[in-house]
């Protein structure tokens, strides 16, 4: 792993998950952190939503650290939009409450 890499890591809420070396260019999950952060200093919700794609053959949808487009065909689901810190669904009623980034 480079200086320009990073191991970035992430687990499904069933538990699995999986880890990877990218470059900086890739992804800057880096900021993505400290955006999330920064929500969470002021009690604010940080919104995502993520998307699921199928892949029967990792290694196929690689070109060197980058992952190629991924499309409607690779496409399996999109999770409802949730709040990245503290876990919680969207609904209205949450959105109206300070987030305490307690992950459940």
């Amino acid at each position: 792993m480079s200086d320009s890499e990073e191991r970035i890591s992430f687990t499904y809420a069933t538990g699995i998950g999986f880890e990877k070396s990218v470059s900086q260019n890739e992804i800057d999950s880096k900021r993505f952190e400290e955006e999330a952060a920064k929500a969470l200093q002021f009690g604010n919700h940080f919104w995502v939503i993520f998307a699921a794609y199928k892949v029967q053959d990792p290694e196929s949808v690689m070109q060197g650290n980058k992952i190629l487009h991924m499309d409607s065909e690779n496409f399996a689901c999109v999770f409802p939009i949730g709040c990245y810190n503290c876990e919680q669904a969207y609904s209205p009623q949450i959105a109206y409450k300070r987030c305490r980034g307690e992950q459940s």
